[in-house]
């Protein structure tokens, strides 16, 4: 797996492929701490020449603030082009492993998955003859900001001294700068994948708490996978449970 890795992130046409992922999409023409965006083929091609994890060291992160539907502020924190590109290209090798060995039933930001397969699969759960009668929306609070480095260090599959550098990267706001001891910034790139893989096990983890006895040991002959199951959209999940619960909302 190093060695496939290597040979990716060192592929002058992943780099390319990594410039253009970047310079296409919608955050292309906002710049990061160091005011520079690739808008021109020359910057383009020149900056998919340099991109190398050797001696790479990841600049400050530019804080900002987006509104919500509910009017909180999200922070967004926003890396230069270069270090978008090399997690984005780093991001070329996590995301088919991320694809194969994650939850199944996890839809957000993953390639050709979206809400409508998080629908689809609500429909067959709950299009069964023995069907779920609740279904219960959570949603993970400052899910990207709380996961710890260290199980991040010893769990994702890449460079420990590159992966570092995109987390402790730190953040500048209102002229100065903070350091970031915990979570994966939101507004990087390889931020979805690193908190996809964080959340994997979350059904087995769901299906293990609702069918435990009061001295967490395993009911198994309760456990079901059909009566618990879980459709994950980033940190939004919901869990559909066939044993009836007092105040559940259904959607």
């Amino acid at each position: 797996m190093n060695k496939l890795s290597r040979l990716l992130t060192r592929s002058l046409y992943a780099k390319l492929l990594s410039v253009r992922k970047v310079t296409t999409n919608k955050g292309s023409r906002t710049p990061g701490i160091d005011g520079i965006i690739w808008s021109s083929s020359a910057d383009k091609m020149r900056s998919a020449l340099q991109l190398t994890n050797k001696g790479y060291r990841a600049k400050p992160l530019t804080r900002k603030y987006i509104r919500k539907k509910n009017g909180k502020l999200r922070p967004l924190s926003i890396p230069t082009m270069y270090d978008r590109a090399m997690q984005t290209l780093h991001s070329l090798v996590l995301g088919p492993i991320e694809s194969a060995i994650g939850d199944k039933t996890s839809f957000g930001f993953k390639p050709y998955r979206s809400t409508k397969d998080a629908y689809a699969y609500l429909h067959i759960c709950l299009s069964k003859k023995i069907a779920p009668e609740w279904i219960v929306e959570g949603d993970i609070k400052a899910c990207f900001d709380e996961i710890n480095h260290t199980w991040i260090l010893d769990n994702i599959p890449m460079d420990k001294r590159i992966l570092k550098e995109f987390l402790k990267a730190g953040y500048v706001e209102n002229y100065h700068l903070f350091p970031t001891e915990k979570g994966t910034p939101q507004g990087s790139p390889i931020s979805p994948i690193i908190g996809n893989m964080a959340l994997n096990g979350l059904e087995n983890a769901l299906a293990m708490r609702f069918y435990s006895r009061s001295d967490g040991t395993i009911d198994k002959s309760h456990q079901n996978r059909h009566k618990v199951n879980c459709a994950r959209f980033a940190d939004d999940c919901a869990p559909r449970k066939r044993i009836r619960v007092t105040e559940c909302r259904i959607v």
